[in-house]
């Protein structure tokens, strides 16, 4: 049998970063990518991870953290550092990935972006950063989840402000956040864009806890304040309101609805995620009402569910 010498591995690891601000320091969290085995030349035993504090060039540390471990966190001051990671076989070292955490915050505010994605994944494009660039990173993660599980990066040339980032990994129903940033010739990242969407929107998982408040002879009050759109299977446009009474009038601003049951009633909506109260009013005293509130997003309606009864007390 013939066996190929194990060599150095031959290419950089990719490398990228999570940088959280907290008092007096920065958490710093790095994640690589193992190298493909054509890369690799051999089975990679350890990454060795160099932290030099530019502020104080004398001053480096070593951290050596055992494969197949692919990240690891560091506290660090709020000063600028280099690091640099780097992979090693039985042989030896390979190049060194380099990146630069700048004692400036990076968190300037940026808008966030709503986009839509499709079954083929989602379609991102930035403004170029102005002055020289290397290169730009767009990271991603879950919305709702700890961000170690599933955070992925991608990188894109400097001659690029477009990118598709496809992936088997993209589930309906969850919401993703994209992060665009400009590489300086410095290695220094500078944040430029965020963006977050579904690759495909479901109808809301469930419905609001309405409250019934001042309830008079000729009016009630509905809230739900504490229904919380984040948690959603796709973006809440807004709330429907149904009502029913004996009357089968609708009252101002309500309109003629058929339910799924093809019982008649009276519906209203509200385009306002955000809006989460209603009064409603023109009630007859002593009479007998029910409602149901549910949310609803581009992919329809929050699940069906009993109707509440109120009933109005006399004027007296």
């Amino acid at each position: 049998m013939c066996h190929t010498l194990e060599a150095a591995p031959s290419e950089a690891p990719d490398v990228w970063r999570i940088v959280s601000l907290e008092p007096g320091n920065h958490t710093v969290t790095l994640f690589w990518k193992p190298l493909s085995k054509l890369h690799a030349n051999g089975k990679i035993l350890f990454y060795n991870v160099v932290v030099e504090n530019l502020d104080k060039p004398s001053s480096s540390e070593l951290h050596s953290i055992p494969a197949p471990a692919n990240s690891t966190k560091l506290i660090l001051d709020r000063c600028s550092y280099q690091i640099c990671v780097i992979a090693n076989n039985s042989v030896g070292a390979s190049p060194a990935s380099v990146i630069v955490i700048s004692a400036d915050p990076e968190n300037k505010e940026v808008e966030e972006e709503r986009i839509a994605g499709t079954e083929g994944g989602f379609s991102l494009s930035w403004k170029p950063q102005p002055g020289d660039v290397i290169g730009y990173v767009v990271d991603w993660c879950d919305h709702t989840q700890d961000v170690l599980g599933d955070f992925q990066w991608k990188n894109v040339g400097p001659n690029t402000t477009s990118t598709v980032i496809s992936t088997d990994a993209f589930r309906p129903g969850v919401r993703y956040d994209f992060r665009i940033y400009g590489l300086s010739t410095k290695r220094i990242a500078c944040l430029l864009e965020k963006k977050t969407g579904y690759s495909q929107e479901l109808a809301p998982s469930d419905n609001p806890h309405v409250l019934v408040d001042t309830l008079t002879s000729h009016s009630f009050t509905l809230s739900w304040k504490d229904y919380s759109t984040e948690s959603q299977p796709g973006f809440i446009q807004g709330y429907h309101v149904y009502l029913k009474s004996k009357a089968r009038q609708c009252h101002p601003r309500f309109e003629k609805a058929v339910l799924s049951d093809g019982s008649e009633c009276c519906k209203y909506k509200i385009d306002n995620p955000e809006e989460k109260a209603l009064i409603v009013d023109n009630l007859k005293p002593e009479s007998f009402y029910e409602f149901f509130i549910t949310p609803f997003t581009s992919a329809g309606e929050g699940p069906s569910a009993t109707f509440t009864k109120v009933t109005t007390p006399d004027e007296h």
